[in-house]
């Protein structure tokens, strides 16, 4: 039977368990496992991002919650961002998700979105927990989708096949410093 509830659902087949079984392994934590670090690796390549760190779930790579509708109106995204001012919290971040309920978000509105979160000295990040599906989508390599983004994190179980685990990207300063989140977030 084929289960086609969500691509979380998804176990691996006996050539995938084979290769589990005969990977080389070291410890994450330490920085010397080479399946990791091959992982790592070739997401970084794929984003032209600097750095990445591996966690176990989408939910530990994003702890900042993200607005269900997914392309917000730029209008919007202006009238929510406070002003510098001691009687509000500061915004700092602008968090977009591709896709988003399955419609992936044009180049030329993550490039309008960002423009508009770099004006007022924003961080930008993207949940691309299916940024795969939405290159192909539309039309356009990883590395373009994630070009405007700071950090970018993807999850390997959805869409990928993998049992588990995300991989948070972005440059050298902020991965070492998501390191050491990782570890006092439990991973």
């Amino acid at each position: 039977m084929i289960d086609l509830r969500s691509d979380t659902v998804t176990r691996p087949c006996e050539g995938m368990r084979a290769a589990m079984a005969r990977a080389e392994v070291g410890d994450d934590v330490y920085g010397d496992d080479p399946t990791v670090l091959a992982l790592e690796a070739r997401l970084c390549e794929l984003t032209k991002k600097e750095a990445a760190v591996f966690v176990p779930s989408g939910t530990q790579s994003k702890p900042i919650p993200f607005n269900a509708l997914g392309e917000l109106p730029l209008e919007l995204i202006k009238t929510v961002i406070k002003p510098d001012d001691h009687h509000f919290a500061k915004t700092r971040l602008l968090c977009l998700e591709n896709t988003q309920g399955g419609k992936p978000l044009s180049l030329d509105y993550l490039t309008e979105a960002t423009s508009l979160a770099r004006a007022h000295n924003l961080g930008c990040h993207l949940d691309g927990a299916r940024v795969f599906n939405a290159a192909i989508a539309v039309n356009a390599p990883v590395s373009e989708v994630c070009a405007p983004f700071d950090t970018i994190s993807i999850c390997l179980s959805k869409g990928l096949g993998t049992p588990m685990g995300s991989v948070l990207i972005g440059n050298h300063d902020l991965v070492t410093k998501a390191r050491r989140w990782r570890k006092m977030l439990g991973g």
